[in-house]
């Protein structure tokens, strides 16, 4: 099979090999860039639980009869845990745990900050000077799911041909207007208030 003859059927096919090439690339720059910040998002989630469980569960240790005892906290309802944590002294001793966890997947202390094994992200929060320790978990899967559902919603989206035109997306004005709207009665009641 020989190409294209003449210059314009050669430069055409070129620039469309190009521009094509592009697009894969800008696709999947922009791909790893959404990954990125999903984890970031994601992180961020599981440091903000472990400073919330923390204060709570060194209330509840130092204020214990007995030291040294572990504690699974049983569920409330049934209920799918996405994070999972344990509690243990500057001794390793577990002391507090959730009542899916599984500590035998937790590793071992290793300072504060962020860990990472094949099936979870984790990460690991101390107090009382070092003496109590939380390590928090999430498994990969949960993450992989969510970056799944979002991709589906991506793709629903942009097949959709609602959203193909060079219409602006957002609320119509008279959205807009009800909002206003809405927005002077809520200031005006907190005004009397």
């Amino acid at each position: 099979m020989t190409g294209p003859r003449s210059l314009q059927a050669r430069l055409g096919l070129w620039l469309g090999v190009l521009l094509t090439l592009l697009w894969v690339a800008a696709a999947s720059l922009t791909a790893i860039l959404v990954r990125n910040e999903m984890n970031e998002v994601f992180d961020s989630a599981l440091q903000e639980t472990a400073q919330r469980l923390l204060p709570l569960a060194v209330v509840d240790i130092v204020g214990r009869e007995e030291e040294g005892v572990t504690q699974r906290l049983a569920a409330i309802r049934e209920h799918g845990e996405f994070f999972t944590y344990i509690v243990r002294d500057d001794r390793g001793r577990l002391l507090l745990q959730s009542h899916a966890a599984d500590p035998s997947l937790f590793p071992a202390w290793d300072g504060t900050g962020f860990r990472q094994t094949p099936t979870h992200r984790f990460y690991n929060e101390d107090a009382v000077r070092g003496s109590i320790r939380l390590t928090i978990a999430e498994p990969l899967d949960h993450r992989a799911a969510v970056a799944r559902e979002v991709r589906a919603v991506a793709e629903e989206i942009a097949a959709d041909p609602k959203y193909a035109g060079d219409e602006e997306l957002g609320p119509d004005e008279g959205a807009r207007e009800r909002a206003r709207e809405a927005f002077r009665r809520h200031l005006q009641g907190s005004e009397r208030g």
